[in-house]
C-alpha cells in the first residue's frame, strides 16, 4: 500500500504560517527578529577613531596620523577640519600638527570615579545574578553617603524591586556600608565618622556612636564579611565584601535575600565564596584596564588614568 503525502487545504484562508499561526507561537517572529535595523555611521565612527589615536599620539601631523588611523589622506582632511571646527581638535599653526582640545576635558569634568567603575562592575554582577539568581548591589560613597551605583535588581527573578540605581543606604548599619567602612585604614575611618558626625544627614547621628562604628569595623575584618538584616525592609537580608584598588577603598558589593529564606550566616557558606570571585574578578578588572590606561603611546607619552580620583 503506498501512502501519499499530501498538503491540508484550508477553505478559509491561506495556509498557517510562521508569521500568522497563532498555535505556532514558538514558529512567530520574535521581537528581535522584528526590530529595525540601522546602519552604523561610517562618518562617526571615523571621527571617533582620529580622537582615539590623537589620544595615544599627541600632537601629530596628518601624514602620520593617516597611517595610524588608516584612513586616506582626502578622507582624513576632512574629518580632522570638522572635529576642528566643532572645537574637539586644534591645530598648531607653527608645523600643521593636530591634537585633542580642552573641550574634552570640560565634558568629562561630571563623570566621576565611581561611574566609571560602575560601568565595569555591572558585568560582573550580572553574571553572578545569572548564577544564583539573587540581585546584587554596587554602592560608593558619595556626596556625603552611599549611594547604589550598580544593580542587578531588574534582571533577578527573585527581587521585589527594580529601579534601585541612585538609592542610599545607612552607611553604617548596611552590609554595603559596613564592608566599606571596614576596609578604610584607620585614619580615613576616623576622619569620616568626625565629617559625618557634624553634618545634617542621613548618616550623622549613627556617626556619633564613634564607638560602635569602630567595634562593627573589627568585626566584620574578623567575620571575613559584612551581614545586615532589616536595615531597609524587615524581611531583607545581605551580605556584603569591599572593592578596593590597591590602597584605595571603590565600594562595595553585595548578595541580597530574603530572611525567610536564609540567615545571613546560611548564605555565607552558600554564596561568599561566589561573592569573593566577583570581586577579584573585578579588582582585576580595573587593574588591567588602569595599567593599559598608563600604558605608553608611540610618542611616549602617557595616556589618562581610567580610575581617577573623584
Amino acid at each position: 500500500m503506498t501512502v501519499k503525502s499530501f498538503k491540508t487545504v484550508h477553505a478559509h484562508g491561506p495556509e498557517p504560517t510562521a508569521a500568522n499561526d497563532p498555535a505556532c507561537p514558538d514558529k512567530r517572529p520574535t521581537a528581535v527578529e522584528n526590530r529595525p535595523t540601522y546602519k552604523d555611521v561610517r562618518a562617526l565612527q571615523r571621527g571617533l577613531t582620529v580622537m582615539e589615536a590623537l589620544g595615544r599620539l599627541g600632537w601629530t601631523k596628518l601624514g602620520k596620523l593617516s597611517i595610524h588611523t588608516g584612513i586616506d589622506r582626502t578622507s582624513l582632511y576632512r574629518l580632522v577640519n570638522t572635529l576642528i571646527e566643532a572645537g574637539y581638535v586644534v591645530r598648531r599653526k607653527e608645523d600643521g600638527s593636530v591634537n585633542l582640545s580642552r573641550k574634552l576635558l570640560h565634558m568629562t569634568q561630571n563623570l566621576r570615579d565611581s561611574d566609571l567603575v560602575a560601568q565595569i562592575v555591572v558585568g560582573h554582577l550580572t553574571r553572578l545574578t545569572q548564577v544564583i539568581k539573587w540581585p546584587s548591589d554596587f554602592a560608593v560613597l558619595s556626596e556625603g553617603g552611599l549611594h547604589i551605583a550598580a544593580s542587578t535588581h531588574g534582571m533577578s527573578p527573585l527581587s521585589t524591586h527594580r529601579a534601585m540605581i541612585g538609592n542610599t543606604r545607612p552607611l553604617f548599619r548596611s552590609a554595603l556600608g559596613k564592608a566599606l567602612t571596614s576596609a578604610l585604614p584607620s585614619e580615613e575611618l576616623e576622619e569620616l565618622i568626625a565629617s559625618l558626625a557634624h553634618m545634617n544627614g542621613p548618616d550623622a547621628a549613627d556617626a556619633r556612636a564613634a564607638g560602635a562604628i569602630r567595634r562593627s569595623a573589627t568585626e566584620v575584618r574578623e567575620q571575613g564579611y559584612a551581614a545586615a538584616i532589616g536595615t531597609i525592609e524587615s524581611n531583607i537580608g545581605a551580605i556584603a565584601l569591599p572593592v578596593c584598588s590597591g590602597s584605595r577603598v571603590l565600594g562595595a558589593i553585595n548578595i541580597i535575600f530574603f530572611s525567610s529564606a536564609m540567615a545571613p550566616g546560611e548564605a555565607a557558606d552558600r554564596y561568599l565564596e561566589r561573592l569573593r570571585q566577583t570581586v577579584a574578578a573585578i579588582e582585576a578588572e580595573l587593574a588591567a584596564r588602569q595599567s593599559s590606561a598608563f600604558a605608553t603611546s608611540d610618542m611616549g607619552e602617557r595616556t589618562p588614568r581610567l580610575v581617577q580620583r573623584s
